[in-house]
């Protein structure tokens, strides 16, 4: 039976013809006369739907389309080659970077690195940097330095962090961590320029909370919400970029003097101020210290800047990567093999090519490792948080060192030349061979540039790889000619 003698036939040549257009091209008429073969056969034996049949001819088309461009993306980035490698290595940097964008807690720490903040905004704090996570000063403290306040400091503020329960007509109750703070603690923070209210409570929502909690709803702006059953005027919303409080706080309700007075007076908080620097001379490593003497007992407290708070993440990277540095000499052998010295243009070109590649290569490790690691430390971590330190820097450490030793012996294992990997690794010489020869394994470079020769037992004239280069004769093993260095 003839193949277009129906209707059916006719349409499944159709579809035949409209597949063919997306095999390539150097195969597109074999296959099409194969298919019109097997389009014959089922209308001839009626074994099948010809329509059906031929649908099948677009799946076959598309595999032999990605299987094509597999082929030719091989071709053009084979496997070993230098730009496949520096490819994958900035694949997984931009996972990394990707990563630290989509999580909120490494989008508020990066904001929090990158903001501004005075110089002379400090966290006053009994217990060092743990002081700055957890509350260490009591209220009477601060009342104690407020009353000195026009000695030692421009301004000076006390907030109190706390879940709290929040209601609000026609929104469901939801639970905030709530600082309850004196009434000029943004402007101490440099968050307001208004003159603080002694009206009564004025809670004020970070961003973040507004649109998750309230939907970010603007009518919510000027109502009157309960906060632990006391009424609280909701007077605005602040951006996330400028809300960087040590304790995670989420929302900050001011009261006035009289209504903080209420605090006990042994409730401990955060204090942050302003310094002012006739009081307190500029120290080298940021830190000013404030010490009290009460009881015949002098106690010591610290005032940490904002600044050295919100960069911990990049100097616990910083000392992490020194810490790898000095680490990589003890585990690993520095020299990459003696190469043969020449002198000319082409020479300093390819040493130089082969050194950009190998520093490269350092630099791509130093950013997986960073993004990578601030990414899994501040996920779910707050800002300057001890444990998101501590995160940060136990995978940091072995990240940039396991990095630094692949690349090393990455590049050990590549042509000086071509700067592809070596293949086809022979078993060279005996034991025995060390003090007349050499025993050990040799690599080959496939476009034909030389042969590293990597001894098994250093000795005192063969204790590192060696490169041998290869001359015009050996052109005949390599048919394709050695590649362009």
């Amino acid at each position: 039976m003839n193949a277009g003698g129906t209707g059916s036939a006719r349409a499944a040549r159709t579809l035949v013809r409209l597949a063919s257009g997306i095999v390539p091209g150097g195969g597109r008429r074999e296959w099409r006369a194969e298919w019109d073969g097997e389009l014959c056969h089922v209308c001839g034996t009626r074994s099948g739907d010809p329509v059906r049949f031929a649908l099948g001819a677009f799946q076959d088309a598309f595999w032999i389309r990605s299987d094509h461009l597999i082929s030719r993306a091989r071709c053009i980035v084979p496997r070993g080659s230098p730009v496949r490698c520096l490819a994958e290595l900035l694949l997984l940097a931009a996972a990394g970077l990707a990563l630290c964008a989509a999580v909120p807690g490494t989008r508020r720490a990066s904001s929090a690195a990158l903001c501004h903040t005075p110089a002379n905004l400090v966290v006053i704090s009994s217990d060092g940097y743990a002081g700055t996570q957890s509350p260490s000063i009591s209220l009477s403290h601060y009342r104690q330095w407020k009353a000195d306040a026009s000695r030692m400091f421009v301004q000076i503020a006390y907030y109190r962090p706390g879940m709290r329960r929040m209601l609000l007509q026609n929104h469901r109750p939801v639970n905030l961590a709530v600082a309850v703070a004196s009434d000029n603690l943004l402007q101490v923070l440099a968050l307001s320029d208004s003159t603080p209210s002694s009206s009564g409570r004025r809670l004020f929502l970070s961003r973040s909370v507004w649109r998750s909690q309230f939907h970010a709803d603007p009518s919510v702006i000027g109502r009157t919400a309960f906060v632990d059953g006391n009424p609280v005027l909701i007077a605005a919303v602040l951006p996330d970029g400028d809300w960087h409080l040590p304790g995670g706080v989420q929302a900050v309700q001011t009261e006035n003097p009289q209504q903080l007075d209420s605090l006990p007076s042994g409730a401990d908080g955060f204090v942050v101020a302003r310094l002012r620097s006739s009081a307190f001379p500029a120290q080298s490593g940021g830190w000013h210290f404030l010490f009290e003497e009460r009881n015949d007992t002098v106690r010591q407290f610290e005032c940490i800047p904002f600044s050295s708070i919100f960069k911990q993440p990049m100097d616990v990277f910083l000392l992490a990567l020194l810490a790898a540095c000095l680490t990589l000499p003890a585990t690993t052998p520095l020299r990459l093999g003696d190469y043969p010295e020449r002198s000319g243009r082409l020479q300093l070109r390819m040493a130089w090519r082969r050194w950009t590649f190998f520093a490269t290569k350092l630099i791509a490790v130093v950013l997986i490792a960073g993004l990578w690691s601030f990414a899994l430390a501040y996920g779910g971590a707050a800002v300057g948080s001890s444990a998101s330190l501590y995160i940060q820097m136990g995978t940091a450490f072995p990240a940039l060192l396991c990095g630094f030793r692949w690349a090393m012996h990455d590049q050990r294992r590549r042509c000086p030349v071509c700067l592809r990997l070596l293949s086809n690794p022979a078993r060279v010489g005996q034991p025995s061979w060390n003090f007349l020869a050499w025993c050990g394994t040799e690599w080959m470079c496939r476009s034909g540039h030389g042969l590293l020769h990597i001894p098994e037992l250093p000795t005192c004239w063969f204790s590192t790889q060696r490169w041998l280069c290869l001359d015009s004769s050996w052109a005949g093993l390599f048919p394709a000619g050695p590649a362009a260095p």
